[in-house]
């Protein structure tokens, strides 16, 4: 039963981030008025922090009950549904904020040293 709950959590974190990558557009023209270092650091904390955030609710949800009979119970099928779509949230605004910096070197790069 833990395998079909699981699969449904996976389809609906695919949904939300395929549902999200639309919406990126403006994450991207807030985060580039930061400046590099910044967007570099929030980046790389928010991929660290969505990967631990994910890892410690599942521990939660282990250690507080949340598995009984090979199935999930209902409220923790719902936070791993909860804390799956945050995992999917912060690695797509990490991923904007490290692209953006990727992406504003090869635009200086493209117009060579003398800003042309």
């Amino acid at each position: 039963m833990i395998w079909g709950q699981a699969g449904v959590c996976f389809l609906l974190w695919v949904a939300y981030g395929w549902w999200l990558r639309s919406r990126t557009k403006p994450w991207l023209g807030r985060v580039s008025l930061w400046e590099p270092k910044k967007r570099a650091v929030i980046g790389s904390a928010g991929l660290i922090a969505g990967g631990a955030l994910a890892v410690g609710a599942l521990f939660a949800i282990a250690s507080l009950g949340g598995i009984r009979d090979g199935s999930l119970t209902a409220w923790a099928c719902a936070a791993v549904v909860v804390s799956g779509l945050a995992f999917v949230h912060l690695q797509s605004f990490s991923a904007v904020c490290l692209v953006s910096s990727a992406l504003d070197r090869e635009t200086a790069a493209r117009r060579g040293p003398s800003g042309e």
